[in-house]
């Protein structure tokens, strides 16, 4: 626009869409932001070194002190937020303390949680369930609901039906994920 610089920030989809991201004032923001989520109710979850907080659309509000590193949401209402000190879900002001083992990733899927920490576990708000299988890096989704993981030299799936499988890895086996997606065609690409 006659040689303006446009100074909002901008997000372009895969689409090739271009939408303006509001900016909002940063008082009260979180120190040490680690995940973000948004909850079925329109609201974002940010954890963070200081603690988990709601952002409204305007304000920052603090729910819980403890340090968490990943948040997540699930289709039922559920806040999951889970760090060193373990895994807590929150909805309309309930605070639940899942496990008090350290979690370094999750993911949803609908009403499904899956956590990695020493341990994988998978379940919903009424129950969750541990693996013997030990994670070693992210979590990825697949298109049929399943959990793909690294676990010792293979790469593991953990299907809908909470059946483990084990699939061969590379020759020289997977040391730690440090990042895996899931692509249109159903392929899980992951890298060390």
């Amino acid at each position: 626009q006659n040689g303006s610089v446009r100074r909002e920030p901008i997000l372009v989809d895969p689409a090739g869409q271009t939408q303006i991201i509001r900016r909002f004032d940063r008082s009260g923001a979180p120190i040490g932001a680690r995940s973000l989520a948004a909850d079925p109710g329109g609201f974002f979850w940010v954890a963070a070194d200081t603690g988990l907080y709601q952002f409204d659309g305007a304000h920052f509000h603090l729910f819980d002190q403890r340090p968490v590193s990943v948040v997540q949401a699930t289709t039922d209402g559920w806040v999951w937020a889970g760090g060193k000190d373990g895994l807590i879900r929150y909805r309309g002001g309930q605070h639940v303390e899942v496990l008090r083992e350290s979690i370094s990733e999750l993911l949803s899927q609908g009403t499904r949680i899956t956590a990695a920490g020493r341990k994988l576990w998978t379940g919903d708000a009424t129950a969750i369930r541990a693996f013997s299988e030990r994670p070693n890096g992210g979590l990825v989704g697949d298109h049929n609901d399943g959990v793909w993981f690294g676990c010792g030299t293979s790469i593991c799936e953990l299907t809908r039906s909470d059946e483990i499988r084990h699939h061969a890895g590379p020759p020289d086996g997977i040391h730690q994920w440090t990042g895996a997606a899931s692509d249109d065609d159903g392929d899980i690409w992951a890298w060390d």
